[in-house]
């Protein structure tokens, strides 16, 4: 007499295709080694360059930047000069033609990051930087 439950192979079959639909979800993990050599725990997996796919704005980089002149008035915080008192300047513009800003050290040792797994949890792909509020 077989006593196997008639239902157990169709929860198995609903579960293996459940798995197939369902998105991988978001994890948080913490940065131990900064780049170039980065390193992030993940629980109880220590994840580095070969596990990882970076969101580039992530990585050292260079923003094209600029802002209009506008006019204004006002005038700086006074700063002691030696001897010669206080010191002002006033402003009658404000802005900057286009520059570059450079963008170091995205991820710093003691980060919290997250993590979308990919390839059956092989590699993971570092979205953002996350804090608490």
């Amino acid at each position: 007499m077989d006593t196997k439950n008639p239902y157990s192979d169709l929860v198995k079959i609903m579960q293996t295709q459940g798995k197939k639909y369902n998105p991988p979800y978001i994890r948080i993990g913490q940065v131990t080694n900064p780049l170039p050599k980065i390193r992030i725990k993940l629980e109880d997996l220590q994840l580095d360059q070969d596990n990882l796919v970076m969101a580039d704005a992530l990585l050292d980089h260079g923003l094209r930047a600029s802002m209009a002149v506008t006019t204004g008035s006002g005038e700086t915080c006074g700063a002691a000069v030696g001897e010669h008192g206080s010191h002002y300047h006033s402003i009658n513009e404000v802005g900057f033609a286009e520059g570059e800003l450079c963008i170091k050290s995205c991820l710093k040792k003691g980060d919290r990051v997250a993590l979308l797994p990919l390839e059956n949890q092989q590699r993971y792909i570092v979205l953002c930087k996350v804090v608490s509020l």
